[in-house]
């Protein structure tokens, strides 16, 4: 699991490389998952954590029911929405943020879309587009996930 806390934004490394170092150590998808509910949960208030922590959600839900469950039912789905509007006027924790809605939601996973639907996902996510409306990036992930939400729902 390595890469997916990367020093990407060169400015923030100091203050992660014990995150950086704990999901690059873990065993397995149940462990990662863990690891990166545990960092949302303990960096709140810190913008790349929570940035960096959705992009890993993103990537360990994408195409896998297991962990699209695992993280819903572990509060990932709330962790995500508190980090949104926790990080409103930053639009790299929307558009990861955005990213995870999007694969959390995909292969029509109805359990979730419930989830996102019940916590007023749909609204921080439009709030997302409104705030960040020359951002491609943000367009670009909140339509997928805005897309996943409505495929096929019956709600």
């Amino acid at each position: 699991w390595s890469g997916f806390f990367s020093d990407n934004h060169h400015h923030h490394a100091e203050n992660n490389n014990n995150t950086t170092r704990s999901i690059g150590e873990a065993s397995d998808d149940v462990e990662a998952v863990d690891l990166v509910l545990k960092a949302m949960r303990s960096h709140e208030k810190n913008a790349y954590v929570q940035e960096e922590a959705c992009g890993a959600l993103s990537i360990l839900c994408r195409n896998h029911a297991d962990n699209q469950t695992r993280i819903s039912e572990a509060g990932g789905v709330e962790l995500v929405l508190l980090a949104m509007r926790a990080h409103e006027t930053s639009a790299h924790v929307q558009e990861h943020a955005c990213g995870a809605l999007w694969n959390l939601c995909h292969n029509n996973h109805a359990a979730n879309k419930t989830r996102i639907g019940e916590a007023n996902g749909v609204a921080v996510v439009l709030s997302a587009m409104r705030a960040h409306a020359t951002c491609t990036g943000v367009q670009e992930q909140a339509c997928a996930a805005l897309q996943n939400l409505c495929a096929n729902h019956e709600a």
